[in-house]
């Protein structure tokens, strides 16, 4: 009985080691023709349909990319958790400047990627609203913009009223989503009677329409920033994606989708 074990355990052994070798050699293999190396892009939820399209692209040229989306200030705080993150895309500068505090980007990967506007939206079959003023209508009941804490388009939206004095006259009708597609969502479904996004969340809705858009001295510049992460394990693939966002291939595909390709260094 007692060879029987022993043989046995050798067999057992032998095929343990065979499958790490196995195992090895295939990793090894897919290193070397670059298969296994994947980077994973956190980007705000604005973003969601034009990187998915721009993923499709890259993946033709055998990049594996994986795709988190999110409010920017929720996609930073998971950064900062220790996420496996490789680039960051957030839709204000705020989040990237937060993160470069703590050494938790590689500062000169950055990149001023794409500009946005800020617009009024409501649901397509109403006419109730028409400017921004109009939301102070007793008819208007409900008004849905991002949380300004962790949104950027609820904070651009905050910005705009305050700088209409139109904000604390507006704080009961004021319904806070946690990202800037579930604000379009609420008046897509009518559920709020207007909303504040950005003009690429609106274009991308046959559900809603454009009342007005916000004039750029009512809140700050809108721009879309992209950096590596500091602790990225990829960190030449995610460069190499970094560029090919500001590449001119892309910005053919972010026009299209309503946002405006920014010159790479400003």
């Amino acid at each position: 009985m007692r060879r029987v074990v022993i043989y046995m355990t050798a067999l057992l052994m032998t095929a343990l080691a065979g499958l790490f070798y196995v195992s090895g050699c295939s990793r090894a293999e897919k290193l070397e023709r670059g298969v296994a190396k994947q980077v994973t892009v956190s980007a705000a939820m604005s973003l969601k349909d034009v990187m998915e399209e721009i993923k499709t692209l890259y993946s033709a040229q055998g990049a594996a990319i994986n795709l988190n989306f999110g409010a920017s200030g929720t996609l930073q705080h998971q950064i900062e958790q220790g996420a496996p993150v490789d680039i960051f895309i957030s839709a204000a500068k705020k989040q990237v400047d937060d993160l470069d505090r703590k050494g938790l980007i590689d500062p000169s990967t950055r990149k001023n990627l794409l500009g946005n506007e800020v617009v009024l939206i409501t649901p397509q079959a109403v006419d109730l609203v028409k400017d921004f003023k109009d939301l102070l209508k007793p008819e208007v009941k409900k008004i849905a913009i991002g949380n300004p804490e962790v949104v950027p388009a609820g904070k651009y939206a905050q910005e705009t009223l305050v700088s209409l004095n139109l904000w604390n006259g507006l704080q009961q009708k004021l319904v806070f989503a946690k990202d800037v597609r579930q604000v379009l969502h609420y008046v897509e479904s009518e559920i709020v009677d207007a909303g504040i996004v950005f003009f690429s969340d609106a274009v991308s809705s046959g559900k809603v329409r454009i009342a007005a858009k916000a004039s750029k001295d009512l809140h700050q510049e809108v721009i879309y920033t992209a950096v590596v992460i500091s602790y990225s394990e990829e960190k030449e693939a995610a460069l190499n994606f970094l560029r090919y966002l500001a590449g001119p291939e892309t910005a053919k595909v972010f026009a299209k989708y309503g946002f405006t390709p920014l010159a790479t260094g400003r």
